[in-house]
Formats: structure tokens, C-alpha cells, sequence
């Protein structure tokens, strides 16, 4: 690799000042002639990178960032962003800095959110005159959706590249077709997945809450809008994925009103499917706990607390089977008394809104997809890295 070209940082003197945008000094069009530029030249690495992430557009004209220096001193710069992927972020200064620097990204969610995500900076590279483009890996993965809106008719899928044999579990495969079945499963051969097909919503419906890891539906099939609603209900799998034909209007209505989590339109692709099966598999929408709001909570007590948590998903599940409300009652109100303290305050928001729509309906039917959602929450909760080490 040529040597690094620039000056190098001088960090408590180059932090941007309340009459530039960024450190680039670039307004929002100068600064998007040049990532124009960038990008039509491919950004700033040499040769191929194989990477496991698909980068999306992410273009921000200020970001704050806040890089950690040996010591505990910290700099904070507002910094333009390109693109964004599951794994990291690629954003833009005007200087050098050295890789294996910890840093802070603030992100803007779509909701309006500001997220704090602990990052590293693990490549940086001059891209002429002043500015150098910082690779930032996040510690722990992030949820695309959170950030970027994506229309699941266009292809989206925040994996380039998928390892078959990451994926792991059981399948169920609700289709008519003998073909699309056969062909999904030529697909799955290289994976760990247990695929289970059947032809019939009654047959689908009639399996046990839990047991499947993901479903893949064909919109094709007479009561399919039905079946994600009963799946959900019931909480046979723990994600769902639509199949049927293309971007026509019809079935943008319906992916709509059935809220899956992924689609593949046909003629079906290996790479389209295993991308959408890694989306909801192998765990990249964690939630995962922020250390700063978890405050003095050893990590003996956060892993506990988790624990519970997990449980108490499964707990809501048995609640929902055997029709009673008085108990997916108490278990919201447990969660939420949990996950407020090591900082899950969004399971806490989910828990209350659940507990609210059973006390006033009295039905689990009726609070059903409140129920699932928060079971389904509490499954995906891992422990950040960072929250275990020390405590």
C-alpha cells in the first residue's frame, strides 16, 4: 500500500467551528459534486474488498463524531457521511487519523433519534488535498431499516455476501408450487437450515408457537394475508418472508398489510434468498444494550437481567396459547420494570404499550400483535461487548 499522504491530525485543534458545516468545510452541494466524484472513481480503496455488509447511500452533510485518545481526552468534529452499511460507516475529514482509534458516531434514526454507536476507526484514506475518507466500524451490527428507508420491492438486503452455513435452524416453506419448492430447496443445500413445506395455510397454522426459526410464504397461496396474521398471533416463527411476483401494484398493497420482514419476488435467486434468510437469521437486528444508560449495573447483573427478559419472551408465548390476559398482563409489566434500569428503554416503551392494549381490550387476541412484538424484542436482546468487559 503507498504511504498515507496529508497532515496528521492535530485533534483539539481541528474540531469544526460553528461557521463550518463539517470539517471538509463543504456545504450540502459543494460537498455532493465531490462525493459524486468519489464515487464515480470507486472511494478510496485499492483492489477489491470482499466485504459481508452491502454499503447503501447515506449521504449527511454533519455528523457529530467524537474521537477517544489515549488518556480519556476526546475530540469532537461534525463530519459529512457517504454511505452506510450494517457493519459501518464511511465519512469524510480533513485530516489523518490513526486506525484503531475508538470513537463515537451520533446517528440520525429515522424516527428522529439521535443513536450514540461506540465505533472504531479501522482504515483511513487520503482522497486528495485535505480530505481523507475514515472507515468506521460499529461494534456491534446495527439495523439498516433504523436508518435508511428501503423499499423491500427493490432488492434491499443489508448482506453482500452470505455463509451458508451461518444459517442455521428450521424453515417452513408454505407454498402450492412443486417447482418453487424444490427449487428453495436446491437453494438451502448448502445451508444448516431444516426446511418443512407444506401447501396449506390450515396445515401451517397448525404447528407449535416456536417452533419454526423463519417461514417463507408464498403470496400465491389462497389465505396468505391471513396466515402472517395467525403466524404472528400465534408466534409459530419468529420471522416471515414473502415470495410472489414483481414490483406490481398489487403486491406493494399487500406486503404493506402483511408486514413481513423480508420479500423475494420470482423468478427466485439463490443470492436474493439467502440474503433475506441472513437479514432475519443471524441476528444483525439485535438489540443490544447502550453501556452509557445501563449506568453502574455490573454485567453479572445485566446478563441476569437479559435472562429474564429472554424467559419472560417465552413466558408471553405460553400466555398467548393458553388465552390469558391477566398473565401477558403481568409478564409486560415485568419487563418493563427489567429493562428500564440496564437501559432497554425501548422494551420498556414496547412492554407498556402492550400491557396498555391488554388491560383495555382484556382480549389476547385483540393485543396479539403488541404480544408478539414484545416477545419478539426480548428474543433478539444480546450483550454488547462492551457491557460485559469489566463489571
Amino acid at each position: 500500500m503507498p504511504p498515507m499522504k496529508g497532515r496528521k491530525a492535530d485533534t483539539e485543534m481541528i474540531a469544526t467551528t460553528g461557521s463550518r458545516p463539517n470539517t471538509i468545510g463543504l456545504a450540502r452541494q459543494d460537498l455532493g459534486t465531490l462525493m459524486d466524484k468519489l464515487d464515480e472513481r470507486g472511494g478510496g480503496h485499492q483492489g477489491a474488498i470482499k466485504r459481508t455488509f452491502a454499503r447503501w447511500p447515506f449521504r449527511h452533510n454533519s455528523l457529530k463524531l467524537v474521537l477517544e485518545h489515549p488518556g480519556g481526552s476526546k475530540a469532537v468534529f461534525q463530519v459529512p457521511c457517504r454511505n452506510l452499511s450494517r457493519g459501518g460507516i464511511g465519512v469524510l475529514h480533513n485530516a489523518y487519523v490513526h486506525t484503531g482509534t475508538g470513537c463515537v458516531l451520533h446517528m440520525p434514526r429515522l424516527d428522529g433519534a439521535d443513536t450514540p454507536l461506540a465505533s472504531t476507526i479501522v482504515r483511513c484514506t487520503h482522497m486528495g488535498g485535505m480530505v481523507h475518507e475514515l472507515g468506521i466500524e460499529f461494534n456491534d451490527t446495527i439495523q439498516i431499516s433504523d436508518y435508511v428507508e428501503l423499499d423491500p420491492l427493490m432488492g434491499w438486503s443489508s448482506f453482500e455476501r452470505v455463509d451458508p452455513q451461518k444459517l442455521v435452524g428450521s424453515l417452513l416453506v408454505v407454498t402450492e408450487s412443486e417447482l418453487d419448492e424444490r427449487i428453495i430447496g436446491h437453494f438451502l443445500g448448502d445451508t444448516q437450515l431444516k426446511m418443512r413445506s407444506v401447501k396449506t395455510p390450515a396445515e401451517a397454522e397448525s404447528l407449535d408457537p416456536g417452533s419454526i426459526d423463519a417461514a417463507i410464504i408464498d403470496l400465491a397461496v389462497s389465505g396468505a394475508k391471513q396466515l402472517f396474521t395467525t403466524i404472528r398471533e400465534k408466534g409459530i416463527a419468529n420471522a416471515m418472508i414473502a415470495i410472489g411476483p414483481d414490483a406490481c401494484t398489487a403486491t406493494r398493497t399487500m406486503l404493506q398489510e402483511i408486514e413481513a420482514d423480508g420479500f423475494v419476488f420470482k423468478p427466485l435467486s439463490s443470492e436474493r434468498l439467502l440474503s433475506v434468510l441472513a437479514d432475519c437469521m443471524l441476528g444483525g437486528d439485535a438489540i443490544h444494550i447502550d453501556p452509557a444508560l445501563a449506568g453502574e449495573s455490573s454485567s453479572a447483573l445485566v446478563k441476569s437481567c437479559i435472562e429474564q427478559l429472554q424467559a419472560a419472551a417465552a413466558e408471553i408465548r405460553k400466555a398467548i396459547v393458553e388465552d390469558d390476559p391477566m398473565q401477558c398482563y403481568a409478564i409486560c409489566q415485568h419487563i418493563k420494570a427489567i429493562a428500564m434500569p440496564i437501559g432497554l428503554r425501548p422494551i420498556a416503551a414496547l412492554a407498556d404499550t402492550a400491557a396498555t392494549n391488554v388491560a383495555q381490550s382484556m382480549s389476547v387476541s385483540e393485543s396479539g400483535v403488541k404480544l408478539q412484538e414484545i416477545a419478539r424484542a426480548c428474543e433478539r436482546i444480546r450483550i454488547s461487548s462492551s457491557t460485559t468487559e469489566g463489571g
